[in-house]
């Protein structure tokens, strides 16, 4: 797990897209996709629900963003 992870899937939560996390973070959708499927296979958990419609996260994903945004808080502090 790696800050970038983590930043990448607290911009998914806010945006609700990865397509506008990835417009917003200045990378590829497919570098964010990557990113967060490797976090959930590190996990163990799936963290976000993807459909044609966007993105939502699932229950463990909503826990884990809250921890995740204030490590993302923290780091950008420094």
């Amino acid at each position: 797990m790696n800050i970038e992870q983590l930043q990448y899937i607290c911009t998914v939560a806010k945006t609700k897209s990865i397509s506008d996390a990835a417009d917003k973070l200045f990378v590829t959708q497919q570098t964010i996709s990557k990113a967060i499927n490797k976090l959930e296979m590190e996990m163990g958990k799936k963290l976000l629900n993807r459909s044609y419609k966007g993105v939502s996260l699932t229950t463990d994903g909503e826990k884990f963003v809250e921890h995740a945004a204030g490590i993302v808080d923290e780091f950008r502090g420094l």
